[in-house]
């Protein structure tokens, strides 16, 4: 996939809330989390703030640090998608 701007949007920020949701139902810390994913401190708490897009091997440590099913991930990241619309609509 190739992205057109260096920025994140809405499918970043879902994802974003799964794997933050994730790691606090853990009680894990940036540091943990690095240590587990292979991810940068930096990067992980970029992409868990919404401020930096996820690529797919972002998404796969991620996954498997928190050793995810990816079929969940996706389903919980199309739900969060899909309440975003409903929430945009009705503004």
């Amino acid at each position: 996939m190739v992205r057109a701007a260096m920025t994140s949007g809405p499918l970043d920020h879902a994802f974003a809330r799964v794997f933050l949701s994730e790691m606090q139902r853990h009680a894990y810390t940036y540091d943990q989390i690095s240590a587990l994913s292979g991810v940068s401190r930096t990067r992980a708490h970029r992409l868990l703030a919404g401020r930096a897009p996820f690529y797919v091997g972002d998404v796969q440590r991620l996954t498997d640090a928190f050793e995810l099913d990816a079929a969940t991930v996706l389903q919980q990241v199309q739900a969060h998608m899909e309440s975003a619309g409903q929430r945009d609509e009705e503004l």
